[in-house]
Parts: structure tokens; C-alpha cells; sequence
């Protein structure tokens, strides 16, 4: 049912010159932040800069961090139906194997949002499926090359993992847990449109390919779903996926990384719009 994906690549560097045949690697996540915005991208993964820098580094875990518990709680945990009382004490347990203090209240946090989706029905759905049907934490290496005809530019290695693939009723549906409430869903496209693409790859194109964000802090855990991509958008999807790994081989060859607009920056809900945007940021704060 499943091809792995193997790659020989040069890994590009950073500043210098990238040949319109070289080839990018990249995760999806980056190749997101490049194709929102080029300065974003920058910013967070040629700088290094924090995006939302907390003062004091002991005070407790940053969101990623809480993001990547809650991934690794789920990778985990069974699957198989519980009482709430010895669930909290799995997910405590497994907290306490990777090292950590399952009483932090932010534990707590990350402990009660994994408890919610293990109780839900796409919970109850994975629970249900042959072990072989169910793939936690999958991860994946697509190539892409441009068509002749195309607009040259470097090939790219997109590198990503699968929160989870589940393999029911000749469907395969991709998984993305995000550990935060139900809001703007169109910032996660890209994202979940490289999953699709890699999905089938991964199928062998054997079958449709939904793809799903579970929000680990809503109530109830809702899965929002969106059905499987046609041709035409599977291209699409490429395509997309070429033109980001372009923004970053133009970035890197001439060290100019366009930003976007201030309405744009606050539709990505960015964190460095101070930065790029200081005298609009000023004049809305000093506005009556």
C-alpha cells in the first residue's frame, strides 16, 4: 500500500548563489512561511528571531513546545476506550517518560486537550481500524520537479510528517492536530495541501485523500474536514509548493526578502509586524 520515498539531494545552503537546477529542501512549515511572506520566512528560519520572544525562558513552556507534548501524547497513547480518571493517568505517565512534570498547569492544559480527542469520534474511528490502516507521526520526503514549459527554478524536497494517516472505506484521511481553539482555517491550507499531495504519493494515488485539523482546545475537538483535491488542484499544489522553495532560492541568491502588506500581516496573525511595519503600527496606536 505504501512507497517510501526516497531522495538523493545537494542540501542547499544558506547565502550564495542557487542555480535554477539546484534543489531546496525544505519542511512544509517553512515552505508556508515563504509562501505567506518572504520577509516572514526570513525572519523566523535564516534569522532565527522569535517571533513572540518570552522574557523569562524559565517560566514555563512556549507554545511550540506545549504543541510538540501534545503531538507526542497522541503519537502514543492508545487508543483503546477508558474511563476519564485512568486516561489522564496514561497521558500523565507518558509525560513523566519523556522527561517532564505532568503538574505543570500548562501540562495539565496539554493533558485535558489529548484526553478530549481520545475521547472523540475520530478517536473512536482510528480505535476501530487494522493496526496497518493507522500510521501516527508518519513521516514523508517528496520531490518535485518543474515541467519543461514551466517557469524555471529549483527542484525541491518537501519534508513533513503526518500527524496521522487512517485508511477506511477506500478513503485516506490526513490528520493535523493544532493545539489551539477553532478560528481562521485558510492559514492552514497550504499545510494541509502538501499533506494531501504527499498523501497520495505515499497511496500510491490508491485512493482519495481528505485532509482534516483536529483543534485540541475547542470542546469536543471537532476534526474540520475538506474533501480530496482534483487534478487540476493537485497541480495547483505543486506548483505552489516550486514557486515557495523559488522564494527561498531568490532570497538566498540576492538577500532581498519582500514583505507583504499590513492587512496581509495581520490576516497571518505575525508577530514581527512591528518590525516590518513600524510607522503603520504607530499611527494605529496613536490614532484616537
Amino acid at each position: 500500500m505504501f512507497v517510501i520515498v526516497r531522495v538523493q539531494v545537494a542540501r542547499a545552503g544558506g547565502r550564495g548563489a542557487v542555480a535554477a537546477s539546484a534543489t531546496i529542501v525544505a519542511p512544509v512549515t517553512q515552505l508556508a512561511d515563504a509562501s505567506a511572506c518572504a520577509r516572514r520566512y526570513q525572519l523566523l528560519h535564516e534569522l532565527g528571531l522569535e517571533e513572540r520572544p518570552r522574557g523569562n525562558r524559565e517560566s514555563g513552556a512556549g507554545a511550540a513546545e506545549l504543541g510538540t507534548l501534545a503531538h507526542r501524547l497522541l503519537e502514543l497513547a492508545s487508543l483503546e476506550a477508558t474511563d476519564g480518571g485512568s486516561r489522564r493517568e496514561e497521558l500523565r505517565e507518558l509525560l513523566r517518560l519523556e522527561g517532564e512534570d505532568p503538574y505543570l498547569p500548562e501540562h495539565a492544559e496539554v493533558i485535558d486537550a489529548a484526553a478530549a480527542f481520545l475521547e472523540s469520534e475520530l478517536a473512536r474511528r482510528m480505535a476501530q481500524v487494522e493496526p496497518r490502516k493507522l500510521h501516527r507521526e508518519l513521516p514523508f520526503a517528496l520531490r518535485l520537479d518543474p515541467k519543461p514549459g514551466e517557469e524555471p527554478g529549483p527542484s525541491v524536497v518537501v519534508r513533513g510528517q503526518l500527524d496521522a494517516l487512517l485508511l477506511e472505506d477506500g478513503q485516506a484521511t490526513v490528520v493535523d492536530y493544532k493545539l489551539s481553539r477553532a478560528g481562521a482555517r485558510g492559514r492552514y491550507d497550504f499545510q494541509l495541501d502538501a499533506y494531501a499531495l504527499a498523501a497520495r504519493t505515499l497511496t500510491e494515488n490508491a485512493a482519495p485523500v481528505r485532509t482534516g485539523l483536529v483543534f485540541l482546545r475547542t470542546p469536543g475537538a471537532p476534526f474540520v474536514t475538506r474533501g480530496p483535491p482534483g487534478a487540476a488542484d493537485l497541480d495547483r499544489i505543486r506548483r505552489g509548493l516550486l514557486n515557495a522553495a523559488r522564494v527561498l532560492a531568490d532570497g538566498r541568491r540576492t538577500g532581498i526578502w519582500p514583505k507583504v502588506q499590513r492587512a496581509r500581516c495581520g490576516e497571518l496573525e505575525c508577530g514581527f509586524v512591528r518590525r516590518c511595519h513600524p510607522e503603520e503600527v504607530m499611527s494605529e496606536v496613536s490614532a484616537p
